[in-house]
């Protein structure tokens, strides 16, 4: 083989090389993405009269300061657990992803079947960067042989100058029937005191 093939070769190898480079590059930014908000666990099954936790989880969020989340649920299917007897109404907490602040909206409608939490952290808390829970309730399986999704229907990410965080959803599903044997027992459903915001 002549050296101007060889090099003609390396050459062409170094470029390929280069090329899957700069591909590996950009796969792994689009693996990062864009943040998620995402109801965990995406899929469960649980018998009637059991009672387990169900988090909305954000993932691969930047600068996040404040949040505001609704979903629904059929109401037939699901009970939603009051975490705070004390206070009027159905309310479910928050999932300490950020630190403390103002809680703007804790409201669960057991008719319509809505759930809405609102928040934003104080001022001077720095802004959260990464994953973790935006909120956790507790939920009674109702009615063996049903199954209701549990859908985002809104959800805002927001940064400290007020401007919203593009991402995208990931919604959950509950079926009720007969639980997996190792889940045979109920899990807790969540509980928080009362905090001053």
């Amino acid at each position: 083989m002549s050296d101007r093939r060889i090099i003609n070769l390396f050459r062409i190898l170094l470029v390929t090389c280069m090329w899957v480079t700069l591909l590996r590059g950009s796969l792994n930014v689009q693996a990062q993405g864009a943040p998620v908000v995402r109801v965990m666990p995406i899929y469960l099954q649980m018998a009637e009269g059991q009672t387990t936790a169900i988090a909305v989880e954000v993932a691969d969020v930047t600068g996040l300061t404040g949040f505001d989340v609704t979903l629904t649920y059929d109401p037939a299917v699901i009970a939603i657990e009051d975490i705070d007897v004390r206070t009027p109404g159905v309310q479910i907490g928050s999932g300490g992803f950020l630190d403390a602040g103002t809680v703007t909206v804790n409201k669960v409608d057991t008719v319509a079947g809505t759930i809405q939490f609102a928040m934003l952290q104080n001022p001077s808390a720095e802004a959260k960067s990464g994953s973790g829970p935006l909120i956790v309730f507790g939920i009674l399986g109702k009615t063996d042989g049903t199954l209701t999704d549990l859908t985002i229907t809104k959800s805002d990410l927001i940064r400290r100058d007020g401007t919203k965080i593009e991402h995208t959803n990931e919604n959950g599903q509950v079926e009720i029937g007969s639980a997996p044997a190792d889940d045979s027992t109920s899990t807790p459903a969540p509980t928080q005191e009362p905090t001053a915001f």
